[in-house]
């Protein structure tokens, strides 16, 4: 779901945080409203990149407010994307390998375990979201940012911080996350799976960085905000192929059909060839990065 910040380069740094936050809150609760008028599969992948930009935004923020401040707010927001995981998970799975006309007899009887446990989790999500510890987190949330809650336990270092202008702060944030993604070095087809989901992770919180502060830095971005698209494309196949034995034994532990159990070798083996063709692609989007970095290095400079 695309998303427009009413931000200029003329706001403080507490302005754009606002704004920021208050474009997605009010996107949450929209998605709140839709509970039974949208797809289930899109609400869930929908309320969990919101919670995620909401959370990667406190973690861009954190040097101007405490984390006093921000504690209920994101060990809430951690919550509830954990709770959404596995059923993400599930679609993602069943959307990857069983969207096509026709289907062998293990793949079927895969895809009647897939999807009949797909409708629990679902109706799972629907019940969280309709329950009082979400109410709670919303109406506090919301008293958060009408209140400015994050003013109450500043320091004056970090109110300076707030005060200061946004654009300086966009680029340097920019050229903070560039700075750490690129620590883990040229070799990146060799890195072990979790420190590619790491990598992912930052990629994720740079991307979105992007995306706050895209009013501001506009077409000096594009480039940067291409390439980030397909590096986080190609790390996410990477992840769904790295948790699918993890998924299979938490979904097919009850089943005894050798069917199942066949397809489940096959598969996994497929994936992993396949992974390792994808890490060459990979490795191309990584230099590429690299040099947008190098291009973009004045734009980005810390100021």
């Amino acid at each position: 779901m695309s998303i427009t910040y009413n931000i200029d380069a003329k706001q403080n740094v507490e302005q754009l945080f606002e704004s920021v936050l208050s474009t997605n809150f009010n996107l949450l609760q929209k998605l709140k409203m839709s509970l039974f008028s949208m797809d289930n599969t899109q609400l869930i992948h929908d309320l969990r990149v919101c919670l995620r930009k909401m959370r990667s935004l406190f973690s861009i923020f954190k040097f101007s407010i405490s984390k006093d401040a921000l504690y209920f707010l994101s060990n809430e927001m951690h919550y509830f994307g954990l709770k959404l995981d596995y059923p993400r998970d599930l679609d993602v799975y069943i959307e990857n390998y069983f969207n096509k006309e026709t289907l062998s007899h293990g793949e079927k009887l895969v895809y009647q375990v897939a999807k009949k446990q797909q409708d629990k989790e679902h109706k799972k999500v629907i019940t969280l979201l309709q329950s009082k510890r979400f109410e709670r987190f919303l109406k506090s949330l919301e008293n958060w940012i009408l209140e400015k809650e994050w003013r109450k336990t500043l320091n004056l270092e970090q109110n300076k911080k707030l005060q200061e202008n946004c654009d300086n702060f966009a680029r340097n944030t920019i050229h903070f996350y560039q700075k750490n993604i690129l620590s883990f070095g040229v070799d990146i087809e060799h890195l072990s799976d979790k420190s590619l989901h790491k990598l992912r992770i930052l990629l994720k919180k740079l991307r979105y960085a992007t995306e706050f502060f895209s009013p501001l830095l506009q077409d000096n971005i594009s480039l940067l905000i291409k390439n980030l698209k397909k590096l986080q494309d190609i790390l996410g196949f990477l992840h769904d192929r790295f948790i699918l034995k993890k998924l299979h034994k938490k979904l097919l532990k009850k089943q005894r059909s050798k069917e199942i159990h066949e397809f489940k070798y096959q598969l996994e083996l497929q994936q992993k060839i396949e992974s390792i063709k994808v890490k060459k692609v990979l490795k191309v989007e990584w230099e590429n990065f690299i040099k947008i970095k190098r291009q973009y290095e004045d734009t980005f400079a810390i100021e």
